[in-house]
């Protein structure tokens, strides 16, 4: 979820292993035009101590990994460069920053022709729309990314 990272060990059965649970909690940025942000290099870092403190419960010894699961913030994006490294913070479901771009998507994409044939519905969190708009706000960062 959004507001923290967490990690657990589960047996092969899908119960939770009682004290492997680990939670950092997590907030985002946010401001005042609509923005929802994490530093996506922060964030890494949190996954990495949270997972590596649930690997320490000593629980990770009695029950043999077989398999790892995870789960994501839904309609996030963050660009990376050619390395893996960051070239924009993580990006919300919630930052409604792009909503400006709708018009201009609209100019060459009809709304129910578009849901029709995707399922999705032209909204801030749609990634299109979060491009175009990273485009004309970021160019540099835009630029400089070589992955979504």
């Amino acid at each position: 979820g959004s507001s923290s990272v967490r990690a657990a060990l589960f047996d092969s059965e899908g119960n939770e292993v009682s004290g492997t649970l680990v939670r950092v909690r997590v907030s985002p940025n946010t401001s005042a035009d609509g923005g929802m942000w994490y530093d996506a290099g922060e964030l890494a870092e949190i996954v990495f101590r949270v997972i590596s403190k649930c690997l320490k419960t000593g629980h990770a010894r009695e029950f043999p990994i077989a398999a790892v699961g995870f789960s994501t913030f839904m309609h996030s994006l963050v660009g990376v460069d050619h390395v893996g490294t960051p070239t924009t913070p993580l990006y919300s479901w919630g930052d409604t920053r792009s909503r400006s771009s709708s018009e201009k998507l609209l100019e060459v994409l009809d709304r129910a022709e578009l849901h029709a044939r995707t399922g999705s519905f032209l909204h801030s969190s749609y990634w299109p729309l979060k491009l175009a708009w990273l485009r004309k706000v970021q160019p540099g960062a835009f630029k400089a990314t070589r992955k979504w």
